[in-house]
């Protein structure tokens, strides 16, 4: 075929032949491979998928949320329990969390990008074509908010992981200061009343769980269940993809193993709502992506509360 488009004398067998090759080479491009390249770096799978400008876009700008992440933090002691030793630890933080994420996203935009080339063709369900912008801004859109995995969901699961927050917790609060019992935060150097410190750690939070939400529903919603769900079915792909997410979420938790066993099998049950959600709303990322964000937001806000001087911002505190 490629020889007849190059050297047929009949201009339109020439063309058609041209434009038969094109449409078949997308089929030479797997949505599995290019996800798998994604994983080994940001942008990979774009430039497996001929996307130059969109890998050079995700390698470069993963790299350099990154180089200001080690610059931020050279240096310094990393703690996140309000013991850190310059504000520079949290931007750390949260440079190199939102690279994570952009990375994760890459690895579903890849994913994407393959199986749109081929129109879906072969699969059973439609992968959604929702951009970053609009998974950037689902916590905030009412046609989101308005959804009862929201407004309902969140607020069931966020007492849920307070009371298992408590049980694992409750202990070592006891005799610790509240948000009620401090004078001034110093957040970032700078000393607040606690009324503007909290203000300030939360938006701290949203900034952190804004790229938590969006990367992580990609990778684990919108690449992991998908596919698994292509290959066992909808109930299956759902608990599988769910026993992966509480899986890795046990590095969280490396720190004080003893929590593995009560941490994981939660958070195994929050990833199946959220897969859930993504299923009845036609496996549209947004409402996954609201859930995951107020979740994470709402119950840093309350472990704020409770007990200031362990936050990630932290830089000191007094009463």
């Amino acid at each position: 075929m490629q020889r007849s488009a190059a050297i047929d004398p009949d201009p339109q067998t020439r063309a058609t032949a041209e434009a038969a090759r094109g449409r078949l080479a997308v089929w030479r491009k797997r949505p599995g491979t290019a996800a798998g390249l994604s994983l080994l770096c940001p942008g990979c799978g774009h430039f497996y998928l001929g996307k130059t400008a969109q890998g050079g876009a995700y390698l470069g700008s993963t790299a350099a949320l990154l180089g200001g992440a080690l610059i931020s933090l050279r240096g310094h002691e990393i703690r996140l329990d309000g013991t850190a030793d310059s504000a520079k630890v949290p931007t750390g933080l949260l440079l190199a969390t939102t690279a994570q994420n952009l990375w994760f996203f890459s690895i579903f935009d890849a994913y994407r990008s393959a199986r749109v080339a081929r129109d879906d063709a072969g699969y059973k369900y439609k992968i959604t074509r929702e951009n970053l912008g609009e998974l950037v801004s689902a916590p905030f859109r009412p046609s989101v908010l308005k959804s009862p995995w929201v407004w309902a969901g969140v607020p069931a699961a966020l007492i849920a992981g307070i009371a298992v927050s408590y049980a694992i917790e409750g202990d070592d609060l006891e005799n610790t200061p509240t948000i009620f019992d401090v004078k001034k935060v110093n957040v970032f150097g700078r000393q607040l009343s606690r009324g503007a410190g909290f203000a300030a750690g939360s938006a701290f939070y949203a900034g952190l769980f804004a790229s938590v939400g969006v990367g992580e529903e990609a990778l684990f919603r919108g690449v992991i269940q998908t596919e698994l769900e292509e290959r066992f079915g909808p109930t299956g792909g759902l608990i599988t993809a769910s026993a992966i997410f509480g899986a890795i979420h046990a590095f969280n938790f490396l720190d004080d193993p003893g929590t593995i066993a009560i941490a994981v099998p939660v958070i195994t049950v929050l990833g199946t709502s959220l897969g859930l959600a993504y299923q009845r709303t036609g496996h549209k990322l947004s409402t996954s992506v609201a859930m995951h964000f107020w979740y994470n937001f709402l119950l840093s806000a309350v472990a704020f509360a409770v007990d200031p001087t362990h936050q990630p911002f932290v830089v000191n505190y007094s009463m």
